[in-house]
């Protein structure tokens, strides 16, 4: 019979993993102030834990917040510039919206999901690799 501390280790071992799958820290974005436009540093951050293509999401970020954005270098590690002031917490309302989009499937919840471009019709098809669910986006 195994003791009841070792018992409750596992638990807490099992509550640990489902944890690690469920959450999705957003990282805060750093904004630097240049004159009347932004400087978003940490995109990059945010980009790889999306697992996103950067210009589909620079797409979105400038639809949702009205305003023109541009990498400041081709690299794209330097973060972007964007043509306005814009508070932090906007920000971090349009990455919310992002994912619940265009990452997190809509029939299991799952955020191992993927996109890619059809050149054929020029739609994004989602696609979730824990359900295996498609469609455009």
């Amino acid at each position: 019979m195994e003791s009841f501390d070792k018992m409750l280790d596992e638990v807490y071992d099992n509550l640990e993993q489902k944890d690690n799958i469920s959450k999705f820290i957003l990282p805060n974005p750093v904004l630097l102030k240049n004159g009347n436009n932004m400087h978003w540093k940490n995109i990059k951050d945010f980009l790889r834990l999306a697992k996103r293509p950067p210009d589909h999401f620079i797409k979105y970020l400038s639809d949702q917040i009205s305003s023109k954005i541009n990498w400041i270098s081709e690299s794209k590690s330097n973060g972007v510039i964007i043509y306005q002031k814009v508070r932090p917490q906007i920000l971090l309302d349009v990455m919310k919206n992002y994912l619940k989009e265009f990452v997190i499937c809509k029939s299991c919840k799952s955020y191992e999901t993927y996109i890619e471009k059809d050149q054929v019709i020029r739609k994004y098809n989602f696609i979730c690799t824990t359900c295996e669910t498609k469609y455009y986006i």
